[in-house]
């Protein structure tokens, strides 16, 4: 038999064959009926329709298989299997209803690998998909079987926990998982350590929510976790939200169109804790908006990074550090105040800007401003992201003329590294060591080790924050450079900052160095005040 009588379509043909023709046409052109069909032609075409039948339904079942098969592949991960954001969602969407009826409630941990961008980097891709496998596998162990795990994107996993009975479920899922992902993993000779952050949402309470809405939250608090160090989980709750919530009216505030008049700079002091005179002076940012009031820039930088708005504020900044130091510059002409430098930080999305050298030497033409008059401040957080690249790029600005610092030294998770690897004249200790030096051993510790490694390095060290003689007098005992805190000056307007220079200036000891021994007074802002050398 030809292939095609065995096809829906051969048999259709065959089943025709049999039946015609029922109909005779007579040369008068009526159309009569033709002789009956014989029994024998009946079963034939009874035959050839069940044919029809039995190969129409393998048809539709083979096409209905298929359609399953691509749905599937629709709603799984390629690289894991396991299912996708759209499944997951789905899932979550299914269990709330499924909750609401029985008056429960689910959960859902969101959970975020930490450091896995240096594995591409590092690796490759080829390598951070194998990564991502083994993670996989991890998180299957570590779940139920009543669990739901997917994978949300690129690093990102969840896990639904449904017929939540207590908030302590959702805590031993969290600190099963963090166990789980602690060990390092082995590729032959290579280790990679990749632990998570873990953020937790659930419906307790919350009735009527959506599953968009549990995921937003769970998002919002594997931030915050993120954000805390990494390693941990965070639940969601109410002063998240209401972080969340400033955190959307801030980022409406900054976009589209920067309004650079709600601006303005500080500057705070710097002190040379031998001598007890200036030595330069920071300019920070500040933001004082007609409904939000005084916004801080550890509140609206990141949010300005994330939302695109970083570079126009740092051009802006940029520009006015410059302008302030020319007028500096004038005014050491008509004051003998010598010109300090001026200390402004530096973003990671800046460094990361190709056009950071030409824009300085743009301004410093300019202003007609040295290089040396401007110092650069880069925070370790934001130096560890791409250290190669960063030490590349504040080579060229440190051979351009320009001084460079480490600014919050000791926060991040590779210090001595960046300290080797960056080309830095000074060392800034961060404040929170500076608080509790005197109260924790090992707050101490990190201080003078901080203290030794700036000696060996032949760089400067400066201790941020002091706000108490005590603390001041500790530092100066032990060789610490320099300083700047609320005990020396706080941060003022510029016009402030030369009135309060020329006040200590015409209050300065004469040709005296300070005494180590002996701790240094508080320089208020606008009020002429001698340094004291004495208790």
């Amino acid at each position: 038999m030809a292939q095609d009588e065995v096809s829906p379509s051969g048999s259709m043909r065959r089943l025709r064959d049999s039946l015609m023709p029922t109909w005779a046409r007579r040369t008068s052109g009526n159309a009569q009926p033709a002789r009956p069909h014989k029994p024998e032609t009946l079963r034939e075409a009874m035959t050839c329709l069940r044919q029809v039948e039995a190969e129409l339904s393998a048809t539709r079942a083979h096409a209905a298989a298929r359609e399953a098969d691509f749905q599937a592949m629709a709603q799984q991960d390629a690289l894991t299997g396991l299912p996708n954001h759209e499944a997951f969602a789905h899932a979550v969407h299914s269990a709330l209803a499924q909750s609401s009826r029985r008056n429960g409630a689910i959960a859902v941990l969101l959970i975020d690998l930490d450091g896995f961008k240096a594995v591409n980097d590092t690796w490759g891709h080829a390598a951070g998909d194998r990564v991502l496998v083994a993670v996989a596998i991890r998180l299957r162990d570590a779940t139920r079987d009543t669990d739901l795990l997917g994978r949300m994107a690129g690093d990102q996993f969840a896990v639904l926990l449904q017929d939540l009975t207590e908030e302590g479920a959702a805590i031993h899922a969290a600190e099963r998982i963090l166990a789980a992902l602690r060990p390092p993993l082995s590729f032959g000779d290579v280790e990679v350590q990749c632990g998570a952050s873990i953020g937790i949402a659930t419906s307790q309470g919350y009735p009527t929510i959506n599953g968009q809405a549990l995921n937003q939250r769970a998002d919002i608090a594997v931030h915050k976790a993120k954000v805390a160090g990494g390693g941990r989980f965070h639940f969601f709750d109410t002063a998240l939200h209401e972080e969340a919530a400033e955190t959307n009216r801030i980022k409406g505030a900054l976009t589209p169109v920067l309004n650079t008049e709600q601006f303005a700079l500080a500057f705070q002091p710097r002190i040379d804790l031998q001598t007890g005179q200036p030595c330069g002076a920071e300019a920070l940012i500040r933001w004082q908006h007609p409904e939000l009031g005084l916004v801080s820039p550890a509140r609206f930088i990141p949010i300005a990074e994330a939302c695109g708005q970083i570079l126009p504020l740092c051009d802006w900044i940029a520009d006015e550090v410059f302008r302030c130091a020319a007028l500096w510059r004038t005014f050491s002409r008509t004051s003998g105040i010598p010109l300090l430098p001026i200390a402004m930080n530096l973003s990671a999305v800046q460094l990361r800007n190709n056009t950071l050298r030409s824009q300085l030497a743009g301004l410093a033409r300019a202003y007609a401003i040295p290089a040396a008059a401007i110092e650069l401040e880069v925070t370790e957080t934001a130096a560890i992201d791409d250290a190669e690249r960063m030490a590349e790029q504040l080579a060229g600005l440190r051979a351009d003329g320009y001084r460079i610092a480490i600014d919050d030294f000791g926060t991040g998770y590779a210090s001595l590294a960046l300290a080797v690897q960056l080309p830095a004249d000074y060392l800034k200790i961060d404040r929170s060591f500076i608080s509790n030096m005197l109260t924790s051993r090992r707050h101490a510790a990190a201080v003078a080790t901080t203290l030794a490694l700036g000696r060996s390095m032949d760089l400067t060290v400066v201790a941020e924050g002091i706000e108490t003689e005590q603390e001041a007098a500790y530092l100066q005992a032990r060789g610490c450079d320099e300083a700047q805190g609320y005990w020396f000056a706080k941060p003022m307007p510029f016009q402030a900052l030369m009135q309060w220079l020329k006040d200590t200036e015409s209050h300065k000891p004469q040709d005296q160095q300070m005494d180590p021994q002996v701790p240094l007074a508080p320089l208020a802002p606008l009020a002429p005040q001698a340094l004291s050398l004495s208790r």
